[in-house]
């Protein structure tokens, strides 16, 4: 396992509030070490909210873990926290706009129009682009009207039909990457709230994490074809 290498994911657009930016961080370094099991433990245990919470500034850090894509073995983990002024939405475009075969996304909420353009230009490149999201979400105009441009463009669109929250917020790119945390597609996700975004390079947990996308998918009973309310 070796030690963390640092990545930049400014985001310029944080809006920070005054005794935020004053508190002391600890800046991604050489220092730890991140296996990956015990990340995606962490992540598995973070939650999320939808009420918007300003943030403060620093680069994302990548995190090798034994196993996974790489010629040596390893994986490759970058994570961003709105925290440090990193930024997700730009971690999550990289991941997107990397996608040369196939994209699926759940995601809770979804009106970033910079990310919903992220994934029309994917389907021009012919990446095949599914997506699953919370109906109560899509029922709002802003989301509606960009999953009608998404669906236009060609992605196939799902909502949860059950009684619960489709909150899910994960991406499987190319059955090679994921990435999942608090983040959503959201400008106040980005420059609002305090989230994170992790992307893991790994095959082995990319096809595990697709398995688990299917299983949603091909789910009759609890999810449907999106359409537009007229």
């Amino acid at each position: 396992m070796s030690e963390k290498e640092i990545r930049g994911f400014p985001n310029d657009n944080l809006v920070k509030r005054d005794n935020f930016s004053q508190r002391p961080h600890k800046r991604a370094g050489t220092a730890a070490l991140l296996p990956a099991a015990g990340l995606a433990l962490a992540l598995l245990l973070a939650g999320c909210s939808d009420t918007a919470v300003p943030a403060a500034s620093a680069p994302a850090a990548v995190s090798e873990a034994a196993g996974g894509n790489a010629a040596d073995g390893s994986t490759k983990i970058e994570y961003a926290f709105t925290e440090r002024s990193e930024d997700p939405a730009q971690l999550a475009s990289s991941v997107i706009d990397g996608a040369q075969r196939t994209l699926d996304i759940a995601i809770y909420n979804l009106d970033s129009q910079t990310l919903a353009d992220k994934m029309v230009r994917a389907l021009d490149r012919g990446v095949e682009v599914r997506i699953l999201t919370e109906k109560s979400k899509a029922e709002k105009g802003s989301q509606g009207k960009l999953l009608q441009t998404l669906k236009d463009a060609g992605a196939q669109i799902k909502i949860n039909t059950h009684d619960g929250k489709m909150h899910e917020k994960i991406s499987i790119a190319d059955t090679s990457t994921v990435t999942v945390g608090s983040f959503n597609y959201t400008d106040a996700s980005s420059e609002e709230n305090d989230e994170v975004l992790v992307a893991i390079h790994d095959a082995s947990v990319a096809k595990d994490w697709t398995d688990v996308f299917d299983g949603m998918w091909n789910d009759t009973e609890n999810f449907a074809e999106w359409e537009a309310e007229s």
